[in-house]
């Protein structure tokens, strides 16, 4: 009886998670929710220091004269080297940031931040918050 406490945490730790699942889910599908849904690198990947640019894809179309590509505050010795200005999709929701990696080197990146809010759909909402992180063979 005395872990009966520890056990009902548990337990309602599990509901709580599991339970809560399809919540974020719905948010992800409501109109005018902004997420970004792809990115190659992917988060905390090993990619081949050649990838010549970075792809993020949104969830809706994004305006195409507005983004933001910036460094991580507390590591600005880590943003990627671009080489050349955004190209655009042509549905908007797909940006490729032309850039030049090193060999070796760990790389962090807010698209959109707390700081800037860059990136906005055709309709003026803002794109959630995201940090890509990634480092290079």
């Amino acid at each position: 009886m005395k872990n009966l406490p520890l056990r009902i945490g548990w337990i309602l730790f599990t509901v709580l998670l599991f339970g809560t699942a399809g919540v974020f889910e719905a948010e992800a599908e409501t109109p005018g929710y902004v997420k970004v849904v792809s990115t190659n690198p992917a988060v905390r990947s090993k990619v081949d220091s050649s990838l010549s640019e970075i792809t993020i894809t949104f969830s809706h179309p994004m305006k195409h004269s507005s983004y933001s590509f910036q460094p991580a505050p507390a590591k600005p010795d880590r943003f990627p080297e671009r080489t050349g200005e955004p190209i655009v999709s042509p549905d908007g929701k797909t940006w490729r940031f032309p850039v030049n990696l090193h060999p070796g080197k760990r790389y962090a990146l807010w698209l959109n931040s707390p700081f800037e809010q860059g990136f906005v759909s055709e309709d003026g909402t803002p794109a959630e918050w995201y940090k890509l992180i990634f480092k290079t063979k």
